[in-house]
């Protein structure tokens, strides 16, 4: 209850915050535009409402069941370089033999700090410390008691350095994360119903990494008039972009 109403606390500035200052929604390095995909963010530290964010999928449970989870997030910069946001989501289990569960999970925020925004290179360096908070999410559907700190770091780069010989190389671009999560207990105690006996597992620790090649079709549209090639006729700035995320057990 004390860490809900701190977090209430917590938005309520952030959103005071959020009307009396500036904002800055995207990730642009000089020409390059750096989006944040479903599974990797940005290396920069911006404005954004993120509202609502869905995804399904098997989520590798034995017996593997299936989850629908539908995730909010607020980011707001404090400073040019520093900011925190404040997220949740609420899942939807259908287990196996074990019918529907349903209910938020542990509620998320995280401090990021951008160390490097360089427009002549299109590079982006940040870290963060993302908090998940234990014993702010449902049971039912499997949110931690305790509270796990994840320290992260953020990289993004343009190819826009490459000689003109590479020249179709320069509308790509790669972003990357790499975090260690570390729960705050290193082991749960529970009473198993069955047995009447207390249990204690162990609570591993994550590396918990990302990546994206991403393709810019304003850089292609605007570098084919110089080389002369064809290209589609975009009106708006967009990137494309493909992702992989993994969450490796220690």
């Amino acid at each position: 209850m004390y860490l809900l109403t701190l977090v209430r606390i917590v938005m309520a500035i952030l959103l005071v915050l959020a009307i009396t200052s500036p904002a800055s929604a995207h990730c642009i390095v000089g020409n390059r535009f750096f989006p944040a995909t479903l599974i990797v963010d940005d290396p920069c530290v911006n404005d954004e409402l993120s509202l609502p964010t869905i995804a399904g999928f098997k989520n590798g449970d034995q017996p593997s069941a299936d989850e629908l989870d539908i995730s909010g997030e607020y980011s707001k910069t404090i400073t040019e370089r520093f900011g925190v946001s404040v997220g949740d989501t609420w899942v939807h289990l259908h287990e196996p033999g074990d019918g529907n569960h349903d209910g938020f999970d542990n509620l998320e925020t995280s401090f990021k700090y951008q160390f490097i925004k360089s427009d002549a290179h299109e590079f982006a360096f940040s870290a963060a410390l993302d908090v998940d908070w234990g014993g702010t999410g449902s049971s039912s559907i499997g949110a931690d008691p305790f509270t796990t700190l994840t320290p992260t770091v953020f990289a993004g780069k343009g190819f826009g350095f490459l000689p003109e010989n590479m020249k179709f190389f320069k509308p790509f671009a790669l972003t990357a994360q790499v975090g260690y999560a570390v729960p705050t207990q290193s082991s749960t105690t529970a009473l198993d119903a069955q047995t009447g006996l207390l249990t204690s597992t162990d609570n591993p620790q994550f590396l918990v990494w990302g990546g994206s090649l991403q393709y810019s079709f304003p850089i292609s549209k605007r570098a084919c008039r110089t080389w002369g090639c064809r290209t589609l006729s975009i009106c708006s700035s967009r990137s494309s972009s493909s992702g992989l995320r993994r969450r490796s057990p220690t």
